[in-house]
C-alpha cells in the first residue's frame, strides 16, 4: 500500500506502528476539538455580538465557522501524516499545493455560504428596513458566480494548469448563450429597470394599453 502512494510523496519512508497510532490520535483529539470545543467557542463569539446588537457580523461568523474549522481540522490532518512519514509534507510541491488549493476553496466557500444566505434573507442585509431589498438575491447570487469562477481559477493557477482553452471555451459559450437567452436577456433587464425605476408599487392597479391584462399588483420581483 505504501509502494501505491508513494509517487505522491516520494520522500516517504515506511511508517512506524508508533507513528501510526501517534498521528490518529492527534487526527481524533484534532476533529473533537474543532466540533465541540471551537463550534462552542464560535457560538458563544456569535451570541456575543447578538446581544450587542451587530447582527450582521454574528451571521457573518457563524455561517464563516464551518469552514474555519475544516480547514483548522485539515492543517491537523497535514501535520499527523508529516509524523508518520517524519517530514514535514511542505517539502513536496504536490502536497504543499494541495493545501493551498484546500485554504484557498474553505475561504471562498465561506464567503460563498455567506453570501448566499443574505441571498435567501435578504431583509437581514440591510440595517434600514425602508431600503429596497428586491435586487439583493439577484444580485449576490451574481457576486456568487463570480467568486466561485475566482476560485477555481486562482487554484487551477496553484497547479500551473493552462487556463486559455479554458478562457476561450468561456467565451464561445456565453456567445452562444447570448443569442439563445436574448429574450429572457431582455425580460431580466425589463425588471431591473422597474425594480430601480419603481414605476409602480404593490397595491396599485394597472393595466396595458389594450386593456386585455389589468388587476393589482401584489408583488415586485424578477
Amino acid at each position: 500500500m505504501i509502494d501505491s502512494i508513494r509517487w505522491i510523496y516520494t520522500n516517504m519512508i515506511d511508517p512506524k506502528l508508533t507513528d501510526i497510532v501517534s498521528a490518529l490520535v492527534l487526527i481524533v483529539i484534532g476533529w473533537l476539538l474543532q466540533h465541540y470545543l471551537l463550534k462552542y467557542m464560535i457560538q458563544k463569539i456569535v451570541r456575543f455580538f447578538e446581544k450587542k446588537s451587530k447582527l450582521m457580523t454574528a451571521r457573518i461568523i457563524e455561517h464563516f465557522s464551518r469552514e474555519i474549522r475544516h480547514a483548522i481540522f485539515t492543517l491537523i490532518v497535514f501535520f499527523s501524516l508529516s509524523i508518520i512519514m517524519e517530514s514535514s509534507l511542505f517539502s513536496s510541491l504536490s502536497m504543499r499545493n494541495l493545501l493551498y488549493s484546500l485554504m484557498v476553496f474553505y475561504f471562498f466557500k465561506g464567503v460563498y455560504d455567506v453570501l448566499a444566505y443574505y441571498a435567501n434573507h435578504p431583509e437581514s442585509f440591510h440595517l434600514d428596513v425602508s431600503k429596497s431589498t428586491k435586487l439583493t438575491p439577484f444580485t449576490l447570487r451574481i457576486v456568487n458566480a463570480f467568486i466561485a469562477i475566482i476560485a477555481i481559477v486562482l487554484i487551477a493557477s496553484l497547479w500551473n494548469f493552462n487556463l486559455n482553452g479554458f478562457l476561450t471555451g468561456i467565451g464561445l459559450t456565453s456567445v452562444a448563450l447570448a443569442f439563445g437567452v436574448r429574450d429572457t436577456s431582455s425580460h431580466i433587464f425589463g425588471g431591473l429597470s422597474m425594480t430601480l425605476d419603481k414605476p409602480f408599487q404593490v397595491g396599485d392597479y394597472i393595466s396595458t394599453e389594450d386593456s386585455k391584462i389589468e388587476g393589482v399588483i401584489q408583488d415586485i420581483n424578477l
